[in-house]
């Protein structure tokens, strides 16, 4: 993985993971289409949140809106 790679990864982690942001809206902050973002977490080993687990974390955050 090269430092660009690591940074990317870093900055995902970031979003997805500590700021809880979903694909979508990263995908949106970032203007690439989700697939594509999808594709990246793939690339760099990144593992995604369960369906289940998407809509349990989109559940408790609209709630505490």
């Amino acid at each position: 993985m090269d430092f660009e790679d690591r940074e990317m990864r870093e900055e995902l982690h970031r979003l997805y993971w500590e700021k809880k942001k979903s694909l979508r809206q990263i995908s949106k902050e970032l203007e690439i289409p989700k697939t594509s973002l999808h594709e990246l977490f793939e690339k760099l080993g990144m593992r995604t949140r369960s369906k289940a687990k998407a809509q349990k974390l989109a559940w408790k955050l609209r709630k505490n809106e």
